[in-house]
Order: C-alpha cells, then structure tokens, then sequence
C-alpha cells in the first residue's frame, strides 16, 4: 500500500489510563490455535506488545488499525526435528504418544494460522512475528493462552523463553504526538549514515536541536531512531528496546521494525 509520507512521529509510552494498546499481557482477538509457534521447537511465542498503529503508519491498510508482536528465542533454543516442516503444512513425523498433543497443536497451526502473520528470523536466527489486526480484533478479548497440555513433554525450556514462561499482567500504552521531530518521513540509512535530509541526533544540528536528549532510547513510530550500531529502515517503522514487552535484544539493543518492508532489524 503507498502511503504519503508521515510528516508525526508518535512516541509509546506506559500509563496506566492508556488505550492505545499494551505490553506482555495476551494478544486480543486471536485463537488458541492462532497464536504463533516457534519453528525451533514449536511452543507459542512470547507476546511481546500489541499497540494502535498511527494512521499514517498502516502500510497494510487503512482498515488494519494494530499490530501485535511475538518473539521467539530461537538461537538457544533445542530444536524439535520436523517442527518447522509440520508448521509449513507437512505431516508429523513418528513421535511418542505422550506428544500426541504437541503434533496436533502444530497441525492445527499450520491450517488455521491468522492471515495476517508475517513470520521473519533475525540474524542470529531468532523468531519473530507480527501480525496487523483490526480494529474488531483490538477491542476482542484476549486470548486464552494455548492449552499446557501442547507443549513438547521432553521440552525443559531452561535457555529459552514460551507464551506460558513471558506471562505477565499487560501494562498499558499511550501514543503521544511527537512536537517538532525534524526526522518524521525520512528514512535512515545503513550503517548509521543520515539519508539525505535526516539530521543525525550526533551530529551539530542535532545537537542543537537537543535531539538525544528529547529522544534517544524512545519507542516510537518513525522519526528520529535510536541507532545503537546503524540500520537500514524506511520512515514508516516502529522502534522499540527491552521496555515494550521484554524482548531479547542482547542486552541494550534496540529494534526496528519497518512496515512497509515487512522487515526487522536490531543491534546492541
């Protein structure tokens, strides 16, 4: 979808009376049998955060309103042989009657996952989703977590994160318009060099524009990004670190989202 440029950049911030989404918690508006699986080992990702997508931010249609992001910690984690082919619509292979269960619940994944999944591996080989939802979805309940009894029997999941090990209480969001962002609607470039037009929160301008100091170590949707070692992204994206639902970003990362690109990146 071609959208104009963005010309706000929106920050995203906890309050307890925010409705603009929120952290940890449960996806709204989903199945059990939707909620995303590794295609490590097969458990259900770590919900992250879902939020309210700013408007002029919703690459995926006018009408997709949200976004909700999972993680999974697949780079440690043991992988389970023929997950990722049971996920991709393939049979089971032979396995222990114990994990009847487990196999089922991937079957049935793989038939009924939402639509609107996109399904990304990072660099290091770690899971990722996100999935655009509507604004019917945003305003469902939450959904119930996936039933223990489909988790892998033999699984121990000591160096690995699941939905069942990341729940928490959700923690609201608020979406704040950014005022005076110089960068809104401009992209930033590889390696941590400025596009043209993009003013470096470093650089002299930047400075005296007070820009690290007003948004260094934000989350947000576009304009002036936290770039800890470059990037590559496009002005429609969301920025985030460990704060927005404790994602694994090896200690003081930041990612970003782009979502125009259907991509994810990250550096610590």
């Amino acid at each position: 979808m071609d959208l104009p440029l963005p010309d706000t950049a929106y920050d995203i911030d906890f309050d307890d009376a925010g409705s603009d989404g929120h952290a940890f918690g449960r996806p709204p508006g989903l199945r059990p049998e939707q909620w995303p699986r590794s295609r490590v080992n097969g458990l259900p990702m770590a919900h992250l955060f879902t939020v309210r997508v700013p408007e002029q931010y919703r690459c995926a249609g006018a009408d997709l309103a949200g976004l909700s992001v999972f993680q999974s910690d697949d780079h440690v984690a043991d992988e389970v042989e023929g997950a990722a082919d049971t996920i991709a619509g393939g049979d089971p292979p032979s396995h222990d009657p114990r994990a009847a269960a487990f196999w089922s619940a991937l079957t049935a994944y793989a038939g009924g996952a939402h639509p609107r999944e996109r399904y990304r591996e990072d660099l290091i080989g770690g899971g990722w989703v996100w999935i655009w939802r509507t604004e019917d979805e945003l305003a469902a309940p939450p959904c119930p977590l996936p039933d223990p009894a489909t988790k892998e029997p033999d699984d121990t999941g000591e160096d690995c994160t699941d939905a069942w090990r990341h729940d928490r209480p959700p923690r609201p969001l608020r979406l704040t318009a950014r005022a005076d962002d110089p960068n809104a609607g401009k992209r930033f470039d590889e390696w941590g060099k400025a596009a043209p037009g993009y003013i470096d929160m470093d650089s002299e301008e930047g400075k005296r524009l007070g820009l690290r100091d007003r948004f260094f170590d934000r989350c947000h949707f576009g304009g002036t990004a936290t770039v800890i070692n470059g990037g590559d992204f496009g002005p429609f994206f969301i920025g985030f670190d460990e704060k927005l639902g404790d994602p694994n970003l090896g200690s003081f990362g930041f990612a970003h989202l782009d979502l125009a690109a259907d991509e994810i990146d990250w550096s610590d």
